[in-house]
């Protein structure tokens, strides 16, 4: 790998641990730091998806952020496959964009500034100035601020429902959701996605980021469990899968690679 090389304004071109080029904003202090360091980010998920992911699939992305995962599953999908990418922060959407010319990725990858919710509206944003990966469509509370020293812009994002966007008739393959407490209200806007055409569904567990929407999100994954017989598991350090009791895992409020198969 590669020692990270500054372009000029705030801008890092990294070498990845898979081996394609990546630019990243060089005052990021989440996702950056990892990656300037390492070349990767979020290394049980990393090798979930090189694992698991092959040509001619079909992805969905919910909190693209820089494209860090997008690339990735760009190269493993290939040029036949398909990724729908959606990212809001418009400074990481620009970065994005660039990350997929730089890797010729634009002819598989569908990429869209647009947060996932619960239906088509304009919604605040709150957009971090230092840490761009914690970046939510909740406001950050006091127990966010016990680790972090952050500072905030408040935006009005574009916001879609996902089942709005696919066509009803499209099989998915896996949908990656990290977007830091909003996935109550994604999850809402893709019930058909979920129900019918996601084989599998890869999201964080975080009571704190969620907030207010922690209970009816419980709730919601065990109307999954409930009514459309879904399973979940866990990640181990390799990647490897571990099917876990949901009732485990919501009593402790927090996990990092949570998916839901059929």
């Amino acid at each position: 790998m590669h020692s990270p090389v500054y372009l000029g304004n705030n801008r890092l071109l990294l070498t990845t641990c898979y081996g394609k080029k990546l630019l990243s904003p060089s005052e990021d202090l989440s996702v950056g730091v990892e990656l300037a360091a390492n070349g990767t980010h979020e290394s049980p998920l990393t090798r979930y998806f090189c694992q698991q992911v092959k040509p001619r699939q079909v992805v969905v992305e919910l909190g693209a952020h820089i494209g860090y995962f997008t690339i990735l599953l760009g190269q493993l999908i290939g040029p036949t496959g398909k990724l729908f990418a959606l990212e809001p922060h418009p400074r990481c959407h620009a970065f994005l964009l660039d990350n997929l010319s730089i890797n010729y990725f634009h002819d598989r990858v569908q990429s869209y500034r647009l947060a996932a919710f619960s239906r088509k509206s304009r919604i605040s944003f709150y957009a971090s100035r230092r840490f761009l990966g914690n970046s939510s469509l909740q406001q950050h509370n006091e127990a966010y601020h016990k680790h972090y020293l952050d500072e905030f812009d408040q935006l009005e994002v574009d916001a879609v429902a996902v089942d709005d966007l696919l066509p009803p008739d499209q099989s998915i393959d896996f949908v990656k959701v990290d977007i830091e407490g909003g996935e109550y209200q994604a999850f809402l806007g893709m019930e058909r996605v979920l129900s019918t055409q996601a084989k599998n569904v890869v999201f964080e567990l975080n009571r704190n980021m969620l907030q207010a929407d922690w209970e009816p999100f419980a709730q919601l994954l065990c109307h999954y469990r409930q009514t459309f017989s879904k399973r979940f598991f866990v990640l181990n350090s390799e990647g490897s899968t571990v099917e876990i009791d949901l009732d485990i895992v919501l009593a402790t409020g927090e996990c990092p690679y949570l998916i839901m198969t059929d």
